[in-house]
């Protein structure tokens, strides 16, 4: 289901994550509240378990059709903050 109501601020789509999914930020997480994209990055990496709860629960809306939801939108505010979505075991990231 794909829902492009935006977040007020990032820290309330956050807050959603936290309550419904398994997941991390892959890169830049210790300053992340402060400045979500470290320079020359300007997209959000996540890894999850389960790719289309977390779009769900994201409010997260595809960029491409046929990447199977990797590559995705979320509206925060005014601003369309790209964000890919990583799953354990899709090769992006060591599963180990």
């Amino acid at each position: 289901m794909e829902n492009e109501a935006a977040w007020p601020r990032l820290g309330q789509a956050f807050e959603a994550l936290n309550r419904e999914c398994s997941y991390l930020v892959l890169r830049n997480f210790e300053q992340f509240r402060e400045s979500a994209f470290l320079a020359g990055h300007d997209d959000m990496d996540l890894l999850c378990d389960d790719r289309a709860k977390l779009r769900g629960t994201l409010r997260a809306t595809a960029r491409f059709a046929r990447d199977g939801g990797v590559h995705c939108t979320v509206s925060i505010g005014s601003v369309k903050i790209p964000v890919d979505i990583r799953t354990v075991g899709d090769g992006y990231y060591d599963k180990r």
